[in-house]
């Protein structure tokens, strides 16, 4: 589930067909209700028939105009992203228990980077970032259900009863409760692996939001430099005028 953060500009124009998905949203633009909205006003207070038909007019051709406009669409394409996001992580949310705030932490983090730092994002591929983390944090919070759900040490007090018994429904109920605590310890250690992973994941989208908000060049000191050796030609000049 990738999602492209810094689409490719075009170096052909849009063509009018491609911007017919954008132009419900132009319509309800700002700038394209309130140049429809003057010129209502404007046909109510003249009273005429012929200027609110123009105002029809001059809103779908302002809604095509500016439909076909790469930034507008820019704009829409990541207000549907967000959303989309922003629904995905309200369903997400529903499925985990003990992982919600985390879950928001780094949703902040990824708008962060988005904006400090697009071609990073996009490089990264945050949204297959997050889908790892999510899937550990299932798996961390169902094998955490699945150890709260047994007690070893009452297994433990059951095998070693079993271990005094020689019938064989006895050694076939040890046998079974032997690998319930197999199975105990190994996901107790895929738990331990699960959250080392996903401790890193957390780490990998803070190293992220840390490099997107560092900027990799520093100001110049030419511009001092070139100051402060202006101001001495200067002063040395008017020396020489003075001598």
């Amino acid at each position: 589930m990738t999602t492209a953060l810094a689409p490719t500009r075009s170096p052909h124009a849009p063509s009018l067909a491609s911007g017919v998905p954008y132009v419900g949203h132009a319509l309800i633009h700002p700038s394209t209700a309130a140049a429809v909205l003057g010129t209502l006003a404007l046909a109510l207070y003249v009273g005429s028939v012929l200027v609110a038909s123009a105002a029809i007019v001059v809103a779908l051709v302002a809604g095509v105009l500016l439909a076909r406009s790469e930034r507008f669409r820019e704009h829409v394409d990541d207000r549907r992203r967000r959303k989309a996001r922003a629904e995905r992580i309200a369903a997400i949310e529903q499925q985990l228990e003990g992982s919600r705030a985390e879950l928001h932490d780094l949703a902040e983090l990824m708008v962060d980077i988005e904006r400090s730092n697009p071609a990073l994002a996009h490089h990264l591929d945050l949204e297959q970032l997050m889908e790892r983390w999510v899937r550990l944090a299932k798996t961390q919070e169902q094998c955490g259900r699945a150890l709260a759900a047994v007690s070893r040490d009452a297994l433990e007090r059951t095998a070693a009863d079993l271990r005094a018994k020689t019938t064989d429904e006895a050694v076939l109920h040890r046998a079974v409760v032997e690998r319930r605590l197999q199975i105990l310890d190994e996901t107790r250690a895929r738990v331990q692996r699960v959250s080392e992973e996903r401790a890193a994941t957390v780490e990998l989208f803070r190293l992220a939001a840390q490099q997107a908000g560092a900027p990799r060049e520093l100001p110049s000191d030419d511009v001092i430099a070139r100051t402060i050796a202006d101001l001495d030609a200067e002063l040395e000049a008017e020396e020489m005028l003075a001598s």
